[in-house]
């Protein structure tokens, strides 16, 4: 996620900053606790973009948030957008999806799976879900990281208002 939001024109982070990874991960966890939130900050058109991801302390408001605060230039006032990011292994059912998306307080959260599930049983009906909210990252073994960076990017760029890479 941090990756794609460095993809945007005119993003950058604070030059001291640094992340810490683990060498093996905790619990599928790879950033150290204290690591969050991250932040980026981006200058794009006439506005500038504050991002910040944090983990969610309430597990019914998803695995990350993604803050968006955005503040004209030469206006005092900011705008903040929240979006909900849930991150499976394999691809939600569409119960689920709908669960989700009855829970979350920051509008239609964003899910993120890497691959289809094995026993997958033929199509489900996903009528009544935000489609555009559900997002197939490729394997990086299979297609390489700049491919689901290149697919969270676009993804990005629509959420905050078509805005070009």
């Amino acid at each position: 996620m941090t990756n794609s939001l460095l993809q945007l024109q005119g993003s950058f982070v604070p030059p001291l900053s640094c992340l810490e990874v683990k060498s093996t991960p905790e619990h599928g966890r790879y950033l150290p606790e204290p690591q969050l939130p991250l932040s980026v900050q981006c200058i794009l058109q006439q506005e500038i973009w504050t991002f910040q991801i944090v983990r969610s302390s309430q597990p019914r408001s998803g695995d990350v948030i993604l803050t968006a605060k955005r503040q004209a230039i030469g206006i005092a006032k900011e705008q903040s957008h929240q979006l909900s990011i849930w991150v499976f292994w394999y691809k939600p059912s569409s119960t689920i999806l709908e669960r989700l998306n009855r829970i979350s307080t920051t509008g239609t959260p964003l899910s993120i799976y890497l691959s289809d599930h094995p026993n997958q049983e033929g199509e489900q009906n996903f009528s009544n879900i935000n489609l555009r909210q559900l997002l197939h990252i490729p394997s990086p073994l299979e297609e390489g990281f700049t491919e689901g960076v290149s697919y969270l990017n676009q993804f990005l760029c629509g959420w905050l208002g078509g805005y070009s890479q």
